[in-house]
């Protein structure tokens, strides 16, 4: 067996024995991975031959497709030997516009094994968003639903700039009404079925390349490229440890493929633990269906926003006879009003955690440790956090100040490499921290409770 995996290996057991929070902070040590590709080295490695479901994707109108670990790794390696036949090399940038699918998860692995950088991108952004992260990003391969090509091919401009498009879904009848001597072809994805289902790199990953990157959303300045390392996958270990989904478990995430929430907990997360993955696409959220499903399914481990269990509240939860032994949220701050009602209703803690685009799960309420009202957790295992003040010393107890993550001497698996800016990159490595930008208090027992993002609360450093 290969040492690096042999070092991840040892964690990931290690996290997924479930050891109590005191313990797992202890003893929690991030590997020394130098050549390291998660789907090449554990995921094809945990996969072979192993006929356990590793994707559940089902749809509002009953239709289903269930995935073994073996299937996906074959199917995958066809998907990599396609992407090199369509001239696909180690760091080329990909866009993926597309709603959760098999297909979805076979290109992002199929990504990850040939050496290309996958950058998700929400499915309603409009064409001249697509067009200027072509640009911005150098994106040299774009896969799109065949329901979104009409948008993008409004972003005509950029389209010269890619060595390929891949439409993900039914034929295109007629692709270009203009110009199709001289604007890259579009290739369906149904080809990959003619390609082998072995793969066999001729690059080493290292596990500082590029692999998985996010532009921000972008509501206050122009988006910026948030770059991962092939570490990310591996810093999410703290996000596996967080939701305690373990081997068997059926896992649902009710996010969007665009977000960095779904590469959290859609993706890595779960496949750490060799969890099944749960996928329900709807055209629009209906909280009667989406319960249907979770009950119908028997998911055990569930991760959503406020704002759906907002709506899950609504409903009648006692007519529902649910498999759930843990709940999970994050992305909006709860209120104790709401883990109050989810307490009740179902019988289980509603755990919230902490993250960004930036980084895995950094803080959160963990199993089996007490949940203060109005806190969203203490610190993740692999992370040191501090409330700092504008001189970078850390704030007094329940004193607000920028949340900020030690990167000195041991700087987190999973944390960003950099920005796509190097002004920006200066303002948030300082001293030894990544500076979050997030402003949060800590009390004297360590919990963490968020207050919002610094520019709204007291001024940036200088």
């Amino acid at each position: 067996m290969k040492e690096e995996l042999s070092e991840f290996l040892k964690l990931r057991d290690f996290v997924l024995r479930g050891p109590d929070y005191n313990t797992c902070k202890k003893e929690f040590k991030w590997p020394h991975l130098v050549k390291f590709n998660w789907a090449l080295d554990y995921f094809d490695y945990i996969a072979k031959d192993n006929n356990d479901l590793a994707l559940i994707c089902a749809d509002e109108n009953g239709l289903e497709k269930k995935v073994t670990f073996d299937e996906m790794r074959r199917h995958s390696n066809q998907a990599a030997n396609f992407f090199k036949d369509l001239g696909l090399q180690k760091g080329d940038r990909a866009m993926i516009m597309m709603e959760n699918s098999v297909y979805l998860y076979e290109i992002l692995l199929g990504l990850m094994k040939a050496g290309g950088v996958i950058i998700p991108a929400a499915t309603m952004l409009p064409p001249e968003d697509v067009a200027d992260r072509i640009k911005s990003a150098n994106i040299k391969f774009l896969f799109v639903n065949s329901e979104y090509v009409d948008k993008v091919m409004k972003a005509k401009e950029a389209l010269f700039d890619l060595v390929a498009r891949i439409n993900v879904g039914d034929p295109l009848d007629t692709i270009l009404e203009e110009d199709s001597d001289k604007v890259p072809l579009w290739f369906n994805y149904k080809e990959v079925d003619k390609y082998k289902d072995e793969y066999v790199p001729t690059f080493i990953t290292y596990s500082t390349d590029e692999m998985y990157s996010f532009f921000t959303s972008g509501t206050t300045a122009k988006p910026k490229l948030v770059m991962h390392s092939h570490h990310y996958p591996v810093g999410h270990l703290t996000t596996t440890y967080w939701i305690g989904c373990k081997k068997g478990d059926i896992h649902y995430n009710i996010s969007a493929p665009g977000w960095a929430k779904h590469a959290w907990s859609s993706f890595y997360a779960p496949w750490n633990a060799q969890s099944t993955i749960f996928t329900y696409r709807y055209k629009q959220f209906n909280a009667k269906k989406v319960l249907s499903a979770i009950e119908k399914y028997k998911v055990t481990t569930l991760c959503a926003p406020l704002s759906v269990w907002k709506l899950f509240l609504i409903e009648d939860l006692s007519q529902y006879k649910f498999s759930l032994k843990q709940l999970v949220s994050a992305g909006e701050p709860l209120n104790p009003e709401i883990t109050k009602k989810v307490k009740e209703k179902v019988n289980i803690d509603l755990r919230e955690g902490y993250g960004q685009t930036e980084s895995t799960a950094m803080v959160g309420n963990f199993i089996g440790e007490p949940i203060k009202e109005g806190s969203m957790g203490k610190t993740a295992p692999g992370y040191e956090l501090f409330a700092l003040n504008e001189f970078l010393d850390p704030a007094k107890s329940r004193e607000d100040g920028q949340l900020a993550v030690k990167i000195y001497p041991v700087k987190p698996l999973g944390l960003l490499t950099a920005l796509g800016d190097p002004e920006k990159n200066a303002a948030i490595f300082k001293g030894g921290y990544y500076l979050t930008g997030d402003v949060a208090s800590i009390d004297k027992d360590g919990y963490f409770y968020f207050v919002g993002r610094a520019d709204d609360v007291f001024k940036s450093l200088d």
